[in-house]
């Protein structure tokens, strides 16, 4: 077992630590518990968490068994900050990638259709569909990237994709049952955010019940908005000498975080396996 400093791990183990955290993390399986179904102190765990340590290859699979994952080999094609999902829905797979640096969600356009219309070649769906709504101006085809996602037979081709805002207005040109629900619900939220422009408080009432849902406390709640508060101080002082644009906002923000932590905001995010959930509504408050 080999120490490891923090200044000098690599960004392939370094990534490669943070997706085990998350999978843990997803999995709710707590150091301790995996530590007994391994036969490994949970001591090793948490050093190889925090990148004090790193353990043997054979150690780290029984780790990835134990939560039900396997580790695969493969082939290199060029350097990307793409990390390959599989997301379902009605028990039908949809490839999902997460650009780190973007932070952004990208959806397979033909898993989409393919869900959505039960079509027996949602290729050919969508290429009708994607010829006519360039006839019609629609944007969301103007925005339609391309990235090489993997196919049934393992091999990697170069497939539409768009963001979550263009996966949305795709649904909406697409006439199906199932997607009623998604456009009713898209309807819903929009009347919500016209409503939030007449009446701001109603937007603060809403952050305040979806916290609580997720299982924050009230003194928590009352912590959280004290943080914000300073936060707004701080960039208000910001703005008064001059720094204004959102580029330096997040400059001055990654210089703090990388002070007290020894990491960048993109990778203290990534430690904690976080992708676009708000920092600091995931720290321990002091």
């Amino acid at each position: 077992m080999k120490n490891m400093n923090i200044e000098t791990i690599n960004d392939d183990e370094f990534d490669l630590i943070c997706e085990y955290i998350k999978l843990r993390n997803e999995s709710n399986i707590s150091q301790s518990e995996l530590a007994r179904r391994v036969g490994i102190a949970r001591s090793t765990i948490a050093r190889m968490e925090r990148n004090l340590h790193s353990i043997s290859l054979g150690t780290f699979i029984k780790l990835l068994e134990v939560m039900n994952y396997k580790l695969e080999i493969i082939k290199k094609e060029e350097k990307n900050d793409l990390i390959e999902l599989t997301k379902t829905f009605e028990n039908e797979k949809i490839r999902t990638v997460w650009n780190k640096d973007e932070e952004k969600y990208y959806i397979s356009v033909v898993d989409i259709v393919d869900v959505l219309t039960e079509s027996d070649n949602p290729n050919n769906y969508w290429k009708v569909l994607k010829h006519r709504l360039k006839e019609e101006g629609n944007q969301s085809v103007t925005n339609c990237n391309q990235l090489k996602l993997k196919s049934s037979d393992g091999k990697f081709y170069k497939t539409d994709v768009v963001d979550i805002e263009g996966m949305f207005r795709l649904i909406e040109s697409i006439p199906s049952k199932k997607a009623e629900p998604i456009k009713l619900w898209l309807a819903h939220l929009g009347k919500e955010r016209i409503d939030e422009e007449y009446d701001p408080e109603i937007t603060i009432n809403r952050a305040l019940d979806a916290y609580r849902r997720k299982g924050y406390s009230d003194d928590w709640l009352n912590q959280r908005l004290n943080v914000i508060d300073a936060r707004k101080e701080f960039t208000d002082e910001l703005k008064n000498n001059g720094i204004e644009s959102s580029k330096d906002f997040a400059i001055l923000t990654d210089l703090l975080t990388k002070t007290w932590s020894g990491y960048s905001t993109k990778e203290y995010k990534s430690y904690k396996g976080l992708t676009k959930e708000n920092l600091r509504d995931n720290m321990t408050n002091m």
